[in-house]
């Protein structure tokens, strides 16, 4: 049986994505990333990246919010996303 605090069932791109939605509706841009935790790894995890450079790894519940985890190899999958403003 898996442990509580973990959620097996979702993979970071999942996890990246529902934290995405959030600072969407908040007005927080972002962009998703792929990353490394090794200079020499091949890119195999998915972050958000916020455009003051902060990375958010929504994956890991161990891992403290705007954790300084370093990333190697940052590739990004998106242009940054942001709500629109209306003009109404």
């Amino acid at each position: 049986m898996p442990k509580k605090d973990k959620a097996p069932f979702r993979t970071c791109k999942d996890k990246a994505i529902m934290l995405g939605c959030w600072l969407y509706r908040k007005g927080i841009p972002f962009r998703i990333v792929a990353c490394s935790y090794k200079p020499k790894d091949e890119i195999h995890h998915c972050i958000l990246q916020l455009q003051d450079g902060e990375f958010i790894d929504a994956t890991y519940p161990e891992d403290d919010f705007l954790s300084k985890r370093p990333y190697y190899n940052i590739t990004p999958l998106t242009d940054w996303i942001k709500e629109e403003e209306n003009e109404d």
